[in-house]
């Protein structure tokens, strides 16, 4: 069976796409910086990993040590709840990205799904060609689903071997 993980997965955009990977017979794990999800994703036969900040690499550890067809990342702060302190923006989203991307370096990923700009992933060595971006315009559900009909053969393996 095909595996994803989905960072952000107790905010909306990260929701709906753990739960239209697990539509598409992906063996899912949520992640999310809140501890409890209150039992949503078990009622769906998704793993939830809680108390996970993309700011902190040591919560890292708490995430599963196998490899993953494709890595979502819809996890960061919005601009809206920063109240006029950006740190927390910025640590979310640089920072953040910054330490999924080492911890994918771990293991295996076919391919990775993600919200953040390109230029983010580029900066630190992730190459164009194994990146999908979510078109705005698309909802969750669409974008998770284009994702899911992609041959994961076509996707290049991400990988620290490589």
């Amino acid at each position: 069976m095909k595996k994803a993980i989905v960072f952000g997965a107790t905010g909306q955009l990260g929701c709906y796409s753990a739960l239209a990977l697990k539509e598409h017979g992906y063996e899912t794990v949520a992640v999310g910086r809140r501890i409890s999800d209150g039992g949503f994703f078990k009622t769906r036969d998704i793993e939830f990993v809680g108390g996970v900040s993309l700011e902190d690499e040591k919560s890292f550890e708490k995430l599963p040590s196998e490899d993953f067809d494709v890595v979502v990342n819809m996890a960061g702060t919005m601009p809206a709840h920063a109240d006029m302190n950006m740190m927390p923006y910025v640590q979310s989203i640089v920072v953040g990205t910054v330490h999924v991307c080492e911890w994918m370096k771990k293991f295996i990923a076919k391919g990775l799904f993600s919200i953040q700009h390109q230029a983010m992933w580029w900066s630190i060595g992730v190459p164009p060609t194994r990146l999908m971006m979510m078109p705005f315009a698309l909802s969750p559900k669409t974008a998770m689903t284009m994702l899911c009909m992609q041959s994961a053969n076509a996707l290049p393996r991400i990988s620290s071997n490589t």
